[in-house]
């Protein structure tokens, strides 16, 4: 029944935004039927709505269980979510993910000057990353090669071997690395065993 007030919802977002994004979380939740008829139209809309503030992070955690539905990846909406991160990499601060706010190199600070966009929060970070991961989560090729050209194994590496990195960040980036990790052993990635070396050490 509340399926039929869905769009009631997406119109109470102006007005009330948290309770709105929260209902429509738990209408969705564990409901295989509703999170594969979702339509592409509404995923565009709550991609559109990161913009790497805290307050965008209830629409990271809707994306993320629209993903994945009692342990089952729905791979369907996993492309569908990857397909518009990438299209929105500025305002979704995909371009700037596991960046913090004080450039630490030369060539850091020059990606920034490059990006219309602040990097994000830590907060944000995390919770953008444990998306990440449910994209790649049961080794959809399409979702992982688009992914690993904005999240590479090296920058992974990095992230995990940082001391700025927090606990929360550390183990989304760990989720998303195992997730990728099958699919690249299995096309025997150099560049990923490389890197996979370190970070197991």
């Amino acid at each position: 029944a509340l399926y039929n007030d869905f769009e009631f919802f997406l119109e109470e977002r102006e007005m009330h935004p948290e309770v709105a994004v929260s209902t429509v979380a738990e209408i969705f939740r564990e409901n295989t039927t509703l999170c594969l008829d979702i339509s592409e139209d509404h995923i565009k809309v709550f991609v559109g709505e990161l913009d790497g503030k805290n307050h965008s992070i209830p629409y990271l955690e809707l994306l993320t269980l629209l993903l994945r539905v009692k342990g089952v990846p729905l791979s369907k909406n996993q492309y569908t979510v990857v397909n518009y991160l990438t299209q929105h990499r500025q305002r979704s601060c995909l371009g700037t993910v596991g960046l913090d706010n004080r450039p630490v190199s030369a060539k850091d600070a020059v990606s920034r000057a490059n990006t219309s966009v602040a990097v994000a929060t830590a907060e944000y970070q995390a919770a953008f990353i444990t998306l990440l991961a449910a994209c790649c989560d049961g080794g959809s090729r399409r979702s992982i090669q688009l992914l690993m050209v904005e999240l590479q194994p090296g920058h992974c590496a990095r992230l995990l071997q940082a001391e700025t990195s927090d606990v929360s960040l550390r183990a989304s980036v760990t989720a998303y690395f195992y997730h990728i990790f099958e699919l690249c052993k299995a096309d025997g990635d150099p560049a990923f065993m490389k890197h996979t070396k370190g970070i197991l050490q």
